[in-house]
C-alpha cells in the first residue's frame, strides 16, 4: 500500500508534541477523473464490458499559512493569553525565582502549523537585553530542562552567540530555542522581571495569507515567562540561637574568664577590669528558599572572624561546606543552604570607660540589591565601674572623697562609724567588697603598762542610707551585689578599745573596695583622733607617815603620791614642796621645820634606764642627788621630777606616762 508522505510528516510532528497542521501541503495537485461501467449494447446480453472515462480535472492546493510560538512542557502547543509578566497567568515551568543580577533562560518552540514553507521572524520583547538563541547553538549545549540559571561562563558564551532572528520551516516544522535575559542588578525584592518571544509570519485569514505578529490580546498570543526577584529571609542571634529565645551562658572563646549570658536576641559579656576586647559567637540562619550568602555588618571598630577564629581573607576559608571570604572588603559567608546555619565571631573592642557598650550586628543577603540587613542582633559588653567614698546619705548623688575625722574622748570604749557609699558605674551587676587593714590603738592598764591593740574595721549594710547600720551583720566575701548604676550605703565601724591612750597623730582608715570584676577603689582620708579625756587630771595624795610625837626636835615625814590619770603623757611635770597658799590651802612646813631628807620612786610603770628622778632645791640647778648643795636649814623649796629622756634637764620633752605614779618622801625636823 502506498503511504502518503504528508501523513508521515504529520505523524512525526505529533510525536514531538506539535499542534495539528492545516493539512495537505500547498501546491499539491488534486486530480479527478470520472469513470463509468455498463452493458455494451453491441455485445451479447448481460455483458459488463462497456466502460467510459471522463476528462481529467486537476486542482492545485493553495498555501494556507499558519505558525505559533509556544511553551514546552505541560503547556506545550497551547496558545493561552498571558498578561505580561503577571505570574498568575503563567504555567509553572515559566514562572521562577531568581536573584537580582542573575541571567536566566527559558526554552520555547516555534511551529509551522501551516501547509507551506515559510520564514518566521523571531524577536524578544520585555526584559532589557533579552536574547533568543537556537537550541542547537553550542553556547547552550549545557542547558537542561526548560529553565536554567546561567553560570558566569554560560552567560559569556550566550553573549557571544549569534542571536536567533528567524527560522525557515517547512509545513509542520519545529524549531526549539532559548529566551535568555538578565534580572537587572538592583531589582527590588519581590519585583517581577519577564520577557516573551515575538513571532511574525503569515496566517490564513479566510481569504488570504496575511502578515501577522503575535500580540498580547489576539491569537497567536505572546507567551511570557517571568522571574520574581528573590526575597531573602534570614535571622541572626546569639550563639546557637539565631531565631532569638536564647538562654544560658558560654565562655568567651578567647578569654575563658569572661562569661557571656544569652537572653532573647541579646548576649551580654561580664568582663573583668583591664580587658580590652570581648569575642562573641553569633549564629545566622538562612530561612529563605535558596542557598544564599550573607555580608556581616557592625559599627566601626568591630572585627568579624570566621567560625574557627581566623580573619576573613580574599582567599577565603571553607568550614563545613561554607565559604568565609572577604569580598569587596566585606566579610561574607557564602553557600548557606536553605534552612542551614552558620557561626561567626564578633570581636568588640572597649576601653575602661564604665557602662554598657552595645553593638548591633547585622546580616545582609548577597541575593538582594539593597544593603539593609535582613536581621540584627545585639552584643553587649558590660564594662565595670566603681565609685567609692564618703556618704551624704543620698543614693542619688555620687560618693565624695572628703576628710572625715571622728574624735574619741573617752576611755570607756566606744564605737566610731563612717557612712560610706559604693556606686556601681559599670554596665552590669557586680559584687563589691569593702575592707580596711586593722587599726592599731595604744591602751594602758592599771599598772601603767602600755600595749597595742589591733582592731578590725567592720562593714555593715545601710540599706536606706540614713547613716545607721541596719543590723550587726558584718559584710563578708563576696560582698554586696549592686545592679548597674546602683548605689549601696555601708557603715565602716571601728570599736575603739577601753583605756585607749590619746594619739598625737590621727589614725587613718585605708579603706578599699574591690569588685568581682577586678576593680579597686580607695578612700584613705578618713581618720580617728583619740583625744585627752575630759575630766582627767593629775591626782596628788599627801599623808603623814611619821608616828613620833610632833614636838620640836622630832622628825615629821610626809608621803606625796602624784598620779597621771590622763590618757596621755603629761609633759614637764614637777612636784613641788614649798610654803605658801595654794588652792586656798596653806603650806608652812619650812616655816616650822628644817629640811632633812627627800627621796622619790616611780611606779606604774617603774622607770627604765636611762630615765631617772631629779631634784632641785630653792629653784636652783636640777641634780640627780637628793642631797642639796646648800645648807639644810636654808632649804625653802624642793622640786622633784622625772628626766624621762635623760638629758639632765626638765622640760617639755620629759613626761609622766598615763597611770604612772611619782611617790616622794619628804622629812623635816620640827623646829
Amino acid at each position: 500500500m502506498n503511504v502518503n508522505t504528508k501523513i508521515l510528516a504529520l505523524m512525526t510532528a505529533m510525536a514531538v508534541g506539535m499542534a495539528g497542521a492545516v493539512g495537505t501541503p500547498a501546491n499539491t495537485q488534486i486530480k479527478n477523473t470520472a469513470t463509468a461501467s455498463f452493458e455494451d449494447p453491441t455485445g451479447p446480453a448481460g455483458n459488463t464490458t462497456g466502460s467510459q472515462t471522463s476528462n481529467e480535472v486537476t486542482t492545485t492546493v493553495a498555501a494556507k499559512s499558519s505558525f505559533n510560538v509556544t511553551y514546552l512542557g505541560s503547556a506545550a502547543n497551547t496558545d493561552s493569553a498571558t498578561t505580561g509578566t503577571a505570574t498568575d497567568t503563567l504555567p509553572a515551568e515559566y514562572k521562577k525565582t531568581a536573584n537580582q543580577g542573575e541571567t536566566v533562560a527559558f526554552k520555547y518552540q516555534v511551529v509551522n502549523t501551516g501547509n507551506d514553507t515559510q520564514t518566521i521572524t523571531l524577536a524578544p520583547a520585555g526584559a532589557t537585553g533579552a536574547k533568543l538563541v537556537a537550541a542547537n547553538d553550542p553556547s547552550v549545549a549545557g542547558f537542561a530542562g526548560n529553565f536554567t540559571t546561567l553560570t558566569p561562563a554560560q552567560k559569556t558564551g550566550v553573549d557571544a552567540a549569534t542571536a536567533l532572528s528567524s527560522v525557515s520551516l517547512a509545513a509542520d516544522g519545529v524549531r526549539e530555542f532559548w529566551l535568555v535575559y538578565t534580572v537587572p542588578a538592583g531589582s527590588a525584592k519581590a519585583s517581577t522581571v519577564g520577557a516573551t518571544p515575538v513571532g511574525s509570519g503569515n496566517i490564513w485569514n479566510g481569504t488570504a495569507n496575511a502578515a501577522v505578529t503575535e500580540a498580547q490580546a489576539t491569537s497567536p498570543f505572546l507567551q511570557y515567562s517571568a522571574v520574581v526577584v528573590y526575597t531573602p529571609v534570614a535571622v541572626v542571634g546569639p550563639d546557637g540561637a539565631p531565631e532569638a529565645g536564647a538562654s544560658g551562658t558560654y565562655a568567651d572563646p578567647v578569654d575563658a574568664n569572661t562569661t557571656i549570658t544569652r537572653s532573647g536576641d541579646t548576649q551580654t559579656a561580664a568582663i573583668r577590669a583591664g580587658d580590652t576586647s570581648t569575642t562573641f559567637i553569633n549564629t545566622l540562619k538562612n530561612k529563605g528558599d535558596a542557598t544564599d550568602g550573607f555580608v556581616l555588618s557592625g559599627p566601626a571598630g568591630v572585627t568579624f572572624l570566621t567560625a574557627s577564629g581566623a580573619a576573613f581573607t580574599a582567599a577565603g576559608e571553607t568550614i563545613g561546606g561554607l565559604t568565609y571570604i572577604l569580598e569587596g572588603g566585606l566579610p561574607t559567608i557564602k553557600g548557606v543552604a536553605a534552612g542551614a546555619t552558620a557561626n561567626f565571631r564578633t570581636v568588640v573592642p572597649h576601653d575602661a570607660t564604665a557602662g554598657a557598650k552595645s553593638v548591633t550586628v547585622g546580616i545582609d543577603s548577597t541575593s538582594d540589591a539593597d544593603t539593609a540587613p535582613e536581621d540584627t542582633t545585639t552584643n553587649v559588653v558590660n564594662v565595670p565601674g566603681l565609685l567609692f567614698g564618703d556618704s551624704d546619705n543620698n543614693k542619688a548623688t555620687d560618693p565624695v572623697n572628703t576628710v572625715v575625722t571622728r574624735p574619741v574622748t573617752t576611755t570607756a570604749g566606744t564605737t566610731v562609724t563612717f557612712p560610706m557609699e559604693i556606686k556601681n558605674t559599670g554596665g552590669g551587676s557586680d559584687t563589691f567588697l569593702p575592707s580596711a587593714p586593722n587599726l592599731t590603738f595604744t591602751v594602758v592598764d592599771a599598772n601603767g603598762t602600755q600595749t597595742t591593740k589591733s582592731v578590725p574595721v567592720e562593714y555593715l549594710l545601710d540599706a536606706d542610707c540614713d547613716g545607721t547600720a541596719d543590723n550587726t551583720t558584718v559584710i563578708t566575701t563576696p560582698g554586696v551585689t549592686i545592679a548597674a548604676g546602683g548605689t549601696a550605703c555601708v557603715i565602716a565601724q571601728v570599736k575603739v578599745p577601753e583605756n585607749v591612750v590619746a594619739t598625737t597623730t590621727p589614725i587613718t582608715l585605708n579603706q578599699t573596695v574591690t569588685s568581682g570584676s577586678g576593680l579597686t577603689a580607695t578612700d584613705t582620708d578618713d581618720t580617728i583622733t583619740v583625744g585627752v579625756v575630759a575630766g582627767s587630771a593629775i591626782t596628788i595624795n599627801k599623808s603623814q607617815t611619821s608616828t613620833a610625837p610632833a614636838v620640836p626636835g622630832n622628825d615629821l615625814t610626809y608621803s606625796i603620791v602624784a598620779k597621771n590619770t590622763y590618757n596621755t603623757a603629761v609633759k614637764n611635770f614637777i612636784l613641788t614642796e614649798q610654803d605658801g597658799t595654794f588652792g586656798g590651802k596653806t603650806t608652812n612646813v619650812f616655816q616650822y621645820g628644817t629640811f632633812k631628807t627627800v627621796s622619790a620612786t616611780v611606779a606604774n610603770p617603774v622607770l627604765t634606764t636611762p630615765a631617772k628622778v631629779m631634784y632641785r632645791f630653792n629653784s636652783g640647778t636640777w641634780q640627780v642627788s637628793a642631797t642639796p648643795a646648800i645648807a639644810l636649814n636654808t632649804v625653802t623649796r624642793v622640786d622633784v621630777a622625772i628626766d624621762s629622756n635623760n638629758d639632765g634637764a626638765i622640760n617639755a620633752s620629759d613626761t609622766i606616762a598615763p597611770n604612772q605614779e611619782l611617790t616622794v618622801s619628804l622629812t623635816v625636823t620640827i623646829k
